[in-house]
């Protein structure tokens, strides 16, 4: 008899059969991610311009922030009309004071511990969100230069006090609304990283301008697939009224009853003041939980049963990569301490959208260590997770590595390379530049074999690999294995002793696997994997994928490798389990009281999971499997205890902003944070 079960939820409607074998049971998941993508195109535009007229009653009854139309001329017309209907000209912005200031738009006294002489003690004052930033959740410029949810803006007035550092967010919808050169000065200088530590001053590829415009553009995460860009900008005010701007015309044209006119000097007034872009998240508005690698689908049928609008979502982090990262971007052009007092802004402004927009939260995913710790302390739910990454212990050769193993472990690795050099495959490390059309759409197919094999689903399509060779040249190295063609590199058991082919790689149509990585300043990156349809070669995931990468990293002097996702049997390859950590902010209290009971739970099985596997399955000797647990237990618990690494510059800002109990405070002035609306220059 033949048996149905029946999904009931707001994405799917339809009954699928649960006969028919693994040919069966992956065409339904096919058809079950195919169901679900359908929905989401038909009905995220209605869904996020719910949001938008929800947030804009919210907000005009809060704080009475004016809607503008996203319009050139619409934004003049309404503010003359509304001009007119008063019966008074323009004026200034109000200038609001510290104490009538509107709940939320003032972050003061975020990050260092001012002192006097003689004082015991004294905390720093900090008030509640930064709900001017969370009202641009939905902000557009009148320009046409960005635009988040929906189709309209709010503008506030800009505050009329003197603080050390005075900030201006909004939202953006598509990364192509960003300079590369605005976001990558921030990507490049946010001084966080991936591994336990978050270790400060690395370039994280993946954060790159370039890759996310990759995604965007090529249609992998677009609103099509159901990723709504919802990027957070972070500017600098530096000069409000420098000398020589149009300040002054709109009083003039006011006496002459122009009020036109006196818009127009007020956004003249605005294109002149200086600002910087000092910070950013890359996030986005979701209705659902793929491509994630952070699995939260138990929490979604739970909300279901609360009854519980889990989708749409906010997520910060990167579509389809399992990389950690810094999310809440700071330049660390910013003084430590003031870098410390936007990262609390940003996190305390995550919290206002999702609460403004009225979606069932906000989750931040791969976070580094420090981000991980600060967003616990604001009420961020903290997760762990477990990926398996590999440390260069400054080894000059691949042998040098192979001399820390285990006899048994370094005997197998040695065996494992030989069926490759027995196979008559050629093995190439070739870089961007060296590629071609045709090499990436078959590595594309290989791509599309592997999530066959896997029942996945092929997130990334062809047209975004075209875009990482072009505009990535110089990040991509693709290790690759071709037929019929001489290899460039000396025997597969010594290292090689160039990082690329010297010579043009062999033609496409020789290619039968490859594994795809991205170079950052401190670490390799391993991403996705693909052979031949219907070929198979022993152990050739191996070489590909780990051992020619680690050579790389010992040529580069490059001091990690991360695999990605999952993967025990990297253990037996050199690679060691590793902490990752993610943020979860859950509006609803009942579905938040489950999710901490599991969270919990949970925890306690990944420690206990990594001590077990460090310790029965570490392929090194053991003073080496020792110092690496002690040390990635003693990261973790100093960021778990909110203890920071005092040598490292960003911890030990976020350590001093916290404030200190009981004893006297460095000298100096605590810092306030002022957040302001965009006002579209």
């Amino acid at each position: 008899m033949r048996s149905v079960r029946s999904i009931p939820s707001k994405y799917h409607h339809f009954n699928y059969s649960t006969s028919g074998g693994n040919h069966g049971r992956k065409y339904r998941r096919a058809e079950f991610a195919t169901c679900r993508i359908h929905q989401l195109r038909s009905g995220l535009d209605s869904v996020t311009n719910a949001l938008w007229e929800r947030t804009g009653r919210a907000f005009r009854r809060q704080f009475g922030f004016q809607k503008t139309e996203d319009m050139k001329s619409g934004a003049k017309e309404e503010a003359t009309s509304q001009q007119q209907q008063d019966g008074k000209g323009a004026s200034e912005p109000k200038a609001w004071s510290a104490l009538d200031a509107p709940e939320g738009v003032i972050e003061a006294a975020e990050a260092s511990r001012g002192t006097e002489s003689g004082s015991s003690s004294a905390g720093a004052d900090s008030s509640s969100a930064g709900a001017g930033a969370g009202a641009n959740a939905g902000s557009t410029n009148t320009n046409g230069s960005g635009g988040g949810v929906g189709s309209g803006g709010y503008s506030t007035p800009s505050l009329s006090r003197s603080p050390a550092l005075r900030l201006e967010v909004s939202v953006v919808d598509s990364i192509s609304k960003v300079s590369r050169e605005e976001w990558d000065a921030v990507a490049t200088r946010c001084g966080g990283g991936g591994g336990d530590s978050g270790g400060g001053g690395e370039v994280n590829p993946f954060l790159l301008w370039s890759f996310l415009h990759a995604l965007e553009d090529s249609g992998s995460a677009s609103p099509r697939t159901g990723w709504l860009p919802q990027h957070i900008l972070v500017r600098q005010i530096l000069d409000e009224h420098p000398p020589g701007n149009t300040a002054g015309m709109d009083c003039t044209a006011l006496g002459r009853g122009d009020p036109a006119a006196a818009v127009e000097a007020a956004e003249a007034r605005q294109a002149a003041s200086a600002k910087r872009l000092v910070g950013c998240v890359p996030m986005y508005l979701k209705g659902h939980s793929y491509g994630e690698y952070v699995f939260d689908n138990s929490w979604a049928d739970f909300a279901s049963m609360l009854g519980v609008r889990y989708y749409p979502k906010l997520q910060a982090g990167v579509p389809f990569t399992p990389v950690s990262g810094p999310r809440l971007m700071v330049s660390n052009e910013l003084p430590p301490a003031d870098r410390a007092a936007v990262v609390r802004a940003l996190g305390k402004t995550l919290i206002d959208m999702a609460e403004s927009l009225g979606v069932s939260g906000v989750h931040l995913t791969f976070t580094t260590a420090q981000e991980w710790a600060v967003l616990g302390e604001l009420g961020f739910r903290q997760r762990l997770g477990i990926q398996f990454h590999w440390d260069n212990n400054e080894y000059d050769s691949f042998e040098d590595f192979l001399g820390e193993l285990k006899q048994s472990k370094r005997k197998s690795i040695r065996q494992e390379r030989r069926s490759i050099e027995r196979s008559g495959l050629s093995v190439h490390r070739l870089s961007g530049h060296q590629l071609g059309a045709a090499h990436w759409d078959r590595f594309h197919s290989f791509y599309l074999a592997t999530v066959n094999r896997k029942w996945g689903n092929a997130y990334l399509t062809r047209e975004f690999f075209h875009r990482l060779g072009e505009d990535l040249a110089d990040r991509v190295l693709l290790v690759a294995a071709f037929e019929d063609s001489p290899s460039p590199h000396p025997s597969a058991s010594s290292s090689s002793s160039s990082s690329y082919s010297s010579s043009s790689p062999p033609p496409a149509d020789k290619m039968v696997a490859g594994a795809l990585n991205l170079v950052g300043s401190h670490a390799l990156f391993g991403r996705n994997w693909g052979q031949l349809e219907g070929r198979e070669y022993r152990n050739l995931h191996f070489e590909l994928c780990y051992y020619q990468v680690l050579e790389e990293a010992i040529s580069r002097r490059l001091p990690r490798v991360e695999a990605g996702a999952q993967g025990e049997h990297k253990l037996q390859r050199g690679y060691l389990p590793s902490f990752t950590y993610s943020c979860h902010y859950l509006r609803d209290p009942r579905l938040g009281a489950v999710v901490d009971r599991f969270l919990s739970r949970e925890r306690t099985q990944i420690e206990y999971a990594l001590k077990v596997m460090s310790v029965t399955s570490s392929p090194y000797k053991e003073a080496r499997t020792v110092t690496a647990l002690v040390g990635k237990l003693r990261s973790y618990n100093s960021v778990s205890s909110g203890s920071f690494d005092t040598d490292n510059e960003e911890g030990k800002a976020v350590a001093e902003g916290e404030g200190q109990e009981g004893g006297e405070e460095q000298e100096g002035a605590s810092k306030e944070v002022v957040v302001v609306a965009d006002n579209g220059a």
